[in-house]
Order: C-alpha cells, then sequence, then structure tokens
C-alpha cells in the first residue's frame, strides 16, 4: 500500500469512527498517524536566489539550507522528507 493509499484510508477511519461517536483522543492519534506519513512523501525544497545570497527552504517549516552547505535528506527542523532531485 503506498503512502497516499494509507492516508485516505485513516481519512475513511476518521470518518467512520466520528460517526459511532469515538473519543477525541482516536481521532487525535490518526491525524498525528496521517502528519507522520505526510512527512514520509518527499517534497522539493524551494528554490529562493537573492542578489546577494542563495538558499533553499523546506517548503514545510522554512528552514533554511545555505546552497553551499551539504542538505541532508530530511529537515533537520520537523523531519520532512525532502526530494533532492
Amino acid at each position: 500500500m503506498k503512502d497516499r493509499e494509507v492516508i485516505e484510508t485513516l481519512n475513511d477511519m476518521k470518518g467512520v469512527f466520528g460517526e459511532r461517536g469515538h473519543n477525541q483522543y482516536s481521532l487525535y492519534s490518526i491525524d498525528r498517524a496521517i502528519a507522520a506519513i505526510e512527512k514520509q512523501i518527499p517534497v522539493k525544497l524551494i528554490n529562493k536566489a537573492g542578489r546577494y545570497s542563495s538558499h533553499y527552504l523546506c517548503p514545510t517549516c522554512n528552514k533554511m539550507y545555505w546552497k553551499d552547505e551539504i542538505v541532508p535528506n530530511y529537515c533537520q527542523g520537523c523531519g520532512q522528507k525532502f526530494n533532492l532531485d
């Protein structure tokens, strides 16, 4: 099962749980699981080229990475996975 399919399934579960009157802890747990899975889906960095400097930004938390430094596969600020291609 792919990440997007898992997220769809969890969203469906959330709807069923809400209809059946499950407590907020169950719904909160599903929201947390969805957020964790979404961070595993690679995203491209935002390229910011200025007049005097160039850097990248994480699209999730806006952590800055200078272009001349080695950019990790995951954001050091929020854990978002990067697509470095």
